[in-house]
């Protein structure tokens, strides 16, 4: 198991042990107004108590942020992120890279082999927001692994950054829920924190 499998055990351990208030309150900072209008951005700060009482935390890689993310700052930003409930994955996050290098390959302008045109044009989409969007197979080595864009507030983040390119994620485990979101600063163990 690598380092970020076990942190992923733990930060497991803290979401399942989350208080009543927790629960209750988003921790989140209200998002900003062109963020409205994209529903699955902001529905899992504004149907908080939902959306967390169905929600599991798993990792996510980083296809593509705003780099204003990348520097200590304030202002929340969207960013796109592969992620899986694979438990080999759990194991070993850097299994994901295998997505990532696949749609970077296409997003560069490389020719899409066929079954992956659709794959193609999503990934050169700066535009394209999903929610909960499956990636073909043979971008994942057969894995079953999803995109999702999820809204990040840097106030819920070690530093007020993003680091390292993976990020603890919460999604849903109903798939008529939508949204993703990061999981809270509070949930995430000293050794990540320190380590950011």
């Amino acid at each position: 198991m690598t380092p970020w499998g076990r942190h992923l055990t733990e930060m497991r351990q803290r979401w399942a042990a989350r208080t009543e208030a927790d629960r209750t309150t988003s921790p989140f900072t209200k998002p900003p107004k062109w963020a409205k209008e994209i529903p699955s951005l902001v529905s899992p700060r504004s149907q908080w108590p939902t959306f967390q009482a169905k929600s599991e935390v798993v990792i996510g890689l980083c296809l593509m942020a705003n780099d204003l993310l990348r520097e200590a700052q304030s202002e929340q930003a969207p960013g796109r992120w592969v992620w899986s409930r694979d438990p080999d994955i759990d194991r070993d996050p850097g299994l994901l890279h295998i997505a990532s290098h696949w749609f970077w390959e296409v997003r560069e302008g490389n020719p899409a082999v066929p079954g992956l045109r659709g794959f193609a044009e999503r990934a050169g989409d700066d535009a394209l927001m999903p929610d909960r969007l499956e990636l073909p197979h043979l971008v994942t080595a057969g894995r079953v692994c999803f995109e999702s864009t999820v809204l990040i507030d840097p106030a819920q983040l070690p530093n007020d950054r993003l680091g390292p390119p993976v990020l603890p994620i919460l999604v849903s485990n109903d798939p008529t829920v939508a949204g993703a979101a990061q999981l809270p600063l509070a949930f995430y163990p000293p050794g990540v924190v320190d380590n950011w």
